[in-house]
């Protein structure tokens, strides 16, 4: 299996998956929740943050994630805002838990 660079987790239930080590965890909004659920350290949150809770929030603040924060008006969905995130960081290879 080829390891990506970055994976990134949307919010929503889902099943429990495998997800490599290594690499960075960009998660998009709400995925932080759903992170920490599959045992993920979060490296980024990204979006406008409506989805996850201040509780998650602030925990991911306490531990030294980094939060990108956009408006709630906006022409992309917080998904697209990770995928951005995953590129800005130089990956080749994205694993994307939706």
């Amino acid at each position: 299996m080829i390891e990506p660079d970055v994976v990134v987790v949307a919010s929503g239930p889902g099943p429990a998956v495998a997800v490599p080590d290594g690499g960075t965890v960009v998660a998009a909004d709400g995925g932080l929740e759903r992170a920490a659920a599959l045992g993920l350290e979060v490296d980024v949150v990204v979006g406008d943050l409506d989805s996850v809770s201040s509780v998650a929030l602030a925990r991911a603040e306490a531990a030294g994630t980094r939060i990108v924060r956009h408006p709630v008006a906006k022409d992309a969905t917080d998904l697209e805002l990770a995928l951005d995130e995953a590129l800005a960081l130089g990956a080749r290879r994205v694993l994307v838990i939706a």
